[in-house]
Protein backbone atom coordinates (compact mmCIF):
# COMPACT_ATOMS: atom_id res chain seq x y z
CA UNK A 1 0.00 0.00 0.00
CA UNK A 2 1.38 3.53 -0.68
CA UNK A 3 -0.02 6.76 0.30
CA UNK A 4 0.16 9.85 -2.00
CA UNK A 5 0.75 12.00 1.41
CA UNK A 6 4.15 12.85 2.17
CA UNK A 7 5.38 11.27 5.24
CA UNK A 8 5.97 14.55 6.87
CA UNK A 9 2.31 15.45 6.44
CA UNK A 10 1.47 12.45 8.98
CA UNK A 11 2.25 13.76 12.10
CA UNK A 12 2.47 17.50 12.99
CA UNK A 13 5.49 18.14 15.18
CA UNK A 14 5.86 21.06 17.05
CA UNK A 15 9.27 21.88 19.27
CA UNK A 16 9.03 23.73 21.85
CA UNK A 17 10.98 24.88 24.82
CA UNK A 18 12.53 21.64 24.59
CA UNK A 19 9.43 19.62 24.65
CA UNK A 20 8.31 17.87 21.18
CA UNK A 21 4.31 17.39 20.37
CA UNK A 22 3.15 15.17 18.39
CA UNK A 23 -0.43 15.30 16.94
CA UNK A 24 -1.79 12.60 14.30
CA UNK A 25 -3.30 14.85 10.90
CA UNK A 26 -4.22 11.91 8.88
CA UNK A 27 -5.97 8.80 9.72
CA UNK A 28 -5.67 5.94 6.78
CA UNK A 29 -8.56 3.31 7.37
CA UNK A 30 -7.70 -0.33 5.80
CA UNK A 31 -10.85 -0.56 3.80
CA UNK A 32 -10.39 3.14 1.97
CA UNK A 33 -7.80 4.14 -0.60
CA UNK A 34 -7.57 7.72 0.68
CA UNK A 35 -6.53 8.85 3.88
CA UNK A 36 -8.22 11.86 5.53
CA UNK A 37 -7.64 14.62 7.25
CA UNK A 38 -8.56 14.85 11.13
CA UNK A 39 -7.04 18.31 11.92
CA UNK A 40 -10.07 20.17 12.99
CA UNK A 41 -8.61 23.70 12.91
CA UNK A 42 -10.49 26.08 11.48
CA UNK A 43 -10.60 29.70 10.68
CA UNK A 44 -13.66 29.88 13.28
CA UNK A 45 -11.87 28.25 15.92
CA UNK A 46 -9.03 30.62 15.60
CA UNK A 47 -11.35 33.53 15.90
CA UNK A 48 -12.52 32.49 18.78
CA UNK A 49 -9.76 31.76 20.60
CA UNK A 50 -8.17 34.75 19.52
CA UNK A 51 -10.98 36.71 21.44
CA UNK A 52 -10.85 34.56 24.21
CA UNK A 53 -7.30 35.04 24.70
CA UNK A 54 -7.71 38.78 23.95
CA UNK A 55 -10.27 39.21 26.74
CA UNK A 56 -8.62 37.47 29.10
CA UNK A 57 -4.69 38.55 28.35
CA UNK A 58 -5.17 42.18 27.40
CA UNK A 59 -5.53 43.44 30.86
CA UNK A 60 -2.56 42.18 32.07
CA UNK A 61 -0.77 43.00 29.06
CA UNK A 62 -1.81 46.37 29.58
CA UNK A 63 -1.14 46.67 33.15
CA UNK A 64 2.38 44.90 32.84
CA UNK A 65 3.04 47.50 29.90
CA UNK A 66 2.17 50.41 32.62
CA UNK A 67 4.65 49.43 35.42
CA UNK A 68 7.09 49.22 32.53
CA UNK A 69 6.04 52.87 31.50
CA UNK A 70 5.58 54.28 35.59
CA UNK A 71 9.37 52.86 36.08
CA UNK A 72 10.62 55.49 33.81
CA UNK A 73 9.05 58.31 35.29
CA UNK A 74 11.36 60.41 38.15
CA UNK A 75 8.57 61.01 41.18
CA UNK A 76 9.21 57.45 42.18
CA UNK A 77 12.15 56.15 44.28
CA UNK A 78 15.14 53.86 42.77
CA UNK A 79 13.53 50.75 44.88
CA UNK A 80 9.76 51.88 43.49
CA UNK A 81 11.21 51.87 39.89
CA UNK A 82 12.82 48.68 39.90
CA UNK A 83 9.68 46.61 41.43
CA UNK A 84 8.08 49.01 38.80
CA UNK A 85 10.17 47.44 35.92
CA UNK A 86 10.14 43.53 37.33
CA UNK A 87 6.39 43.32 37.77
CA UNK A 88 5.98 44.29 34.82
CA UNK A 89 8.06 42.36 33.20
CA UNK A 90 7.04 39.49 34.95
CA UNK A 91 3.74 39.91 34.33
CA UNK A 92 4.33 40.60 30.42
CA UNK A 93 6.40 37.69 30.72
CA UNK A 94 4.15 35.48 32.24
CA UNK A 95 1.42 36.82 29.94
CA UNK A 96 3.28 36.26 26.39
CA UNK A 97 3.96 32.45 27.60
CA UNK A 98 0.71 31.75 28.41
CA UNK A 99 -0.42 32.81 25.13
CA UNK A 100 2.37 30.48 23.64
CA UNK A 101 1.13 27.36 25.96
CA UNK A 102 -2.32 27.59 25.13
CA UNK A 103 -1.69 28.18 21.19
CA UNK A 104 0.71 25.16 21.32
CA UNK A 105 -1.79 23.37 23.07
CA UNK A 106 -4.78 24.26 21.08
CA UNK A 107 -2.86 23.03 17.87
CA UNK A 108 -1.99 19.89 19.44
CA UNK A 109 -5.46 18.95 20.72
CA UNK A 110 -7.41 19.74 17.80
CA UNK A 111 -7.77 16.55 15.78
CA UNK A 112 -10.74 14.32 16.13
CA UNK A 113 -10.83 10.24 16.09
Amino acid sequence: YTSTIPPEDYFGIVEAVGWIIISIWWKCPRDKVECDNKADLTIAGWVIFGILMASHLLRDLVNGSKMIVLCAEHGYSLPSRLRFFLGGLFLNTVTAFTLFSSTIYNKAIATSY
